[in-house]
């Protein structure tokens, strides 16, 4: 286990089954408390890595830390040291530095249309997240989109943060975000269209098809859910995009969990909230919700879309009024209903160390260091957020928080400790195979840089086109099929 973090349970989490195999997690949903009982992973317990995850080794010593008597800063990251600032303690030099990945591979496939359906029944799906701080792409008609979006992939998931406006800004005003959707669709140019996008506040996701992968795809739905203020103000939230494709249910969430390193656990809250009560599940339904708000309008049909290359478009109001729930959650959450999903955003976990230490680690290239102080990774191994989930190796540098058009971090008086807050996860299967995971250090509009996640996803043909599969088992007799398009 990590020696550096409190083993301590969340004051919204407690242990109350008298098996000592199980633990319950308890999170409040409009002032009422639920709770769900998981299998509590054994002391010293770290999850085997899947086959696209690394392993991390056991850290031979531990970032300074706050203390807990000693007076912090409202962001919680400085304090008590076990070395000086800006130093790496000597044991340290038992670590192998590693080189960071500053740009996101290039693993596209070589893209055939539906001729891939036939052969390995199998999609490339691009999974990104990115804090845009605000700024719009109007301002920035360099910016250089192609570094971020590397090309060769079926379905692009594209998930924003602070898009095209402020927080604040867009719980008033609620800005368009065309012009970053168009944007996005003019980089991957015309074979691909918008399937469908999401907005709430400042948040957005968007779904960007090959046009050849959209005849198999149906039941296209989105929704939200807001954790914001009082659960009621958008400022921060989720937003979720479903689908099926062919036989096969798609689930992509977009979320912004909140700041600050001591909100470690209204953060594993903000995640319970959304994967408990994110309004979709596995049906040809096309009617997005929102929780706590009104329903926007249906979206147009599937087989009507409004142009070429945009098919519908969906903006929650930024802020909604209390809305009472029925008792009736539901037993499974929106993650465990879905047969592939990821989850992508601004998770905003924190490396918990001081900042001289941090930026020393990374210049030094001691990621195991790092690693071992990531409150994400520490509140996953205790089986207290994202439970199903697995999520790439961290082989790029921390993501946030830099200085205007530069990759110096954060130099303001507020000193912000560099972290991962930008994360990809996906729900563990062996139907999923992650090619790649990086950031995009090239795009300096924002504080935080681009983060995405590649992946091969396998899923089910029809039973038509599967008897004309010849690996596939079962009756003697095939089909011949022609498709006229």
């Amino acid at each position: 286990s990590y020696p550096s973090m409190s083993d301590a349970a969340p004051p919204d989490s407690d242990a109350k089954s008298n098996d000592p195999t199980e633990m319950t997690i308890e999170y409040t949903i409009n002032n009422k408390k639920f709770v769900k009982v998981l299998k509590r992973p054994p002391s010293g317990y770290r999850p085997p890595p899947s086959s696209s995850q690394e392993s991390s080794p056991k850290p031979l010593y531990s970032l300074p830390l706050p203390s807990p008597a000693a007076p912090t800063p409202s962001d919680g990251q400085h304090g008590s040291q076990t070395a000086s600032d800006g130093e790496v303690p000597k044991e340290a030099s038992e670590y192998h530095p590693v080189e960071w990945v500053t740009s996101i591979p290039d693993v596209g496939k070589s893209l055939r249309g539906l001729k891939m359906f036939f052969g390995t029944r199998s999609v490339s799906v691009f999974a990104g997240t990115w804090n845009m701080e605000g700024k719009s792409v109007a301002s920035a008609p360099d910016l250089n989109l192609e570094a971020f979006l590397v090309p060769g992939h079926h379905i692009y998931a594209i998930g924003t943060q602070e898009c095209e406006a402020s927080i604040g800004k867009s719980l008033v005003f609620s800005p368009s975000k065309q012009p970053w959707e168009d944007r996005v669709g003019d980089t991957l140019g015309p074979n691909y269209m918008l399937e469908r996008s999401h907005s709430m506040g400042a948040l957005h996701l968007g779904l960007w098809m090959l046009k050849d992968v959209t005849v198999w795809i149906g039941g296209v739905k989105s929704g939200a859910v807001v954790t914001g203020l009082g659960n009621v103000v958008a400022n921060k939230g989720g937003i979720g995009v479903a689908f099926n494709l062919a036989r096969t249910s798609f689930l992509f969430i977009n979320s912004h969990f909140a700041a600050h390193a001591k909100n470690v656990a209204q953060r594993n809250s903000d995640f319970h909230r959304i994967n408990a009560l994110m309004p979709l599940s596995p049906s040809m339904d096309s009617r997005p919700t929102l929780i706590n708000g009104p329903a926007p309008a249906p979206r147009e049909p599937h087989s009507a879309p409004p142009s070429p290359s945009r098919r519908a478009s969906v903006s929650s109001t930024g802020s909604a009024p209390s809305m009472a729930l029925s008792d009736d959650i539901p037993s499974l959450t929106v993650s465990e209903q879905y047969d592939r999903v990821f989850w992508v955003g601004d998770l905003n976990y924190r490396i918990m160390g001081n900042k001289p230490s941090v930026e020393a680690s990374i210049k030094g290239g001691y990621r195991e260091v790092l690693l071992a102080n990531d409150q994400l990774l520490t509140e996953k191994q205790k089986g207290l957020v994202f439970q199903d989930f697995v999520e790439g190796a961290l082989a790029f540098p921390p993501t946030y928080k830099f200085d205007k058009d530069c990759d110096v971090y954060d130099t303001s008086p507020k000193a912000r400790v560099p972290s991962w807050t930008d994360r990809v996860l996906y729900k563990d299967t062996p139907h999923v195979t992650q090619k790649a995971y990086g950031c995009c250090q090239e795009l300096k509009l924002s504080d935080h840089r681009p983060v995405a996640g590649i992946f091969d996803v396998r899923f089910d043909m029809p039973d038509i086109l599967l008897n004309n599969d010849p690996s596939s088992q079962g009756s003697e007799k095939q089909s011949k099929v022609c498709l006229v398009m």
